[in-house]
């Protein structure tokens, strides 16, 4: 979009016209040079502003809620005439994104040729996926007849990862044989964890004895490992207002904040299961999609997910028919 401003100059070009036909005076004549030196302006902010480049960069794309991310505005004057006075508002405020300085507006000057660099703050307080697009500039004169405004177009995907609770621990119910992790069920011992010493037996074999503590006592003893296996997790995430719910004018509103507080805890489950490998299918019913079912992706992958996904108040797909799509699916160890 542009905007121009030049009313102003053609009605004082109207009066010095009429002024050197009615009074050709000396007056008249130095007011017709101003005139003509404000025409010489004008075109100079046109070519300025058809001319100015300008290129935002941010230091980081993948953020967590209220990190502060540097943003950067390469300007620069690739006209032969200077610009006088640059307005730059940054007009990527979006919803759940401010500035650090509240505002990112600059006034300053550009010479011919000339390219500077802004540098300021930006932090999001809503997990989602933003566009960041217009820049609007407006060039002027000294004297600020002549205004041109251009809005230009500078996306920027930035992607803000929903907040997370550390886990330090989840009584998961471990069944399927894996390495590293700790059972009560009995199914394969961890020879990289000891539990302990034992008394010899005849069935032991002779690579669990422990030397050391076997000539400390004269007898014979042997290493006891802990337990290791594995579960198979199905983690359902319901961001749908339930059909079941009556007074949906009440709940409507209510809903959005429920939806945060569900995503901060199935993206803390997921954290905790990544770390600590355990096998996970996630299933997410939210707006305006089949049920989504997600296995096997890393951890950018699936906060990515979770930050742009968002529920409805009027479901197509709900809950139960998740579970009952999926219970087919689900072993001994699920």
């Amino acid at each position: 979009m542009i905007v121009v401003r030049r009313s102003p100059l053609i009605w004082l070009t109207i009066i010095c016209v009429l002024l050197l036909l009615i009074f050709p005076t000396h007056i008249t004549i130095i007011f017709s040079i101003f005139i003509a030196f404000l025409w010489l302006l004008h075109f100079a902010v046109l070519d300025t502003s058809n001319k100015i480049r300008i290129n935002r960069s941010v230091d980081i794309s993948y953020v967590f809620m209220e990190e502060h991310i540097g943003v950067h505005l390469k300007i620069k004057n690739d006209s032969r005439f200077p610009i006088f006075l640059l307005e730059i508002t940054d007009r990527a405020n979006t919803e759940g994104a401010i500035f650090v300085a509240e505002n990112m507006e600059v006034i300053t000057t550009l010479k011919p040729k000339e390219e500077i660099v802004l540098n300021y703050e930006m932090e999001f307080r809503k997990r989602g996926i933003y566009q960041l697009k217009d820049i609007s500039i407006t060039i002027s004169e000294p004297f600020g007849i002549t205004r041109k405004t251009r809005v230009i177009e500078n996306p920027l995907r930035i992607v803000v990862y929903p907040e997370r609770i550390p886990i330090l621990e989840l009584p998961l119910p471990l069944r399927e044989l894996l390495p590293t992790l700790r059972t009560d069920y009995r199914l394969l011992e961890d020879l990289n964890y000891v539990d302990g010493i034992r008394e010899y037996t005849p069935y032991d074999s002779a690579r669990r004895i422990h030397w050391k503590a076997s000539a400390h006592v004269g007898d014979l003893l042997v290493k006891k490992y802990e337990y290791t296996a594995a579960t198979d997790v199905h983690l359902f995430l319901d961001l749908n207002l339930s059909k079941e719910i009556y007074a949906k004018k009440v709940w409507s509103s209510i809903r959005e904040g429920f939806e945060e507080y569900a995503i901060m805890a199935g993206a803390s489950l997921i954290e905790y299961m990544l770390n600590n490998k355990i096998q996970m299918k996630l299933y997410i019913i939210c707006e305006g999609e089949k049920i989504n079912i997600i296995e096997d992706m890393n951890f950018a992958g699936l906060m990515e997910r979770l930050a742009g996904v968002h529920g409805t108040n009027s479901p197509e797909y709900s809950l139960e028919s998740a579970l009952k799509s999926a219970i087919y699916s689900f072993t001994f160890s699920s």
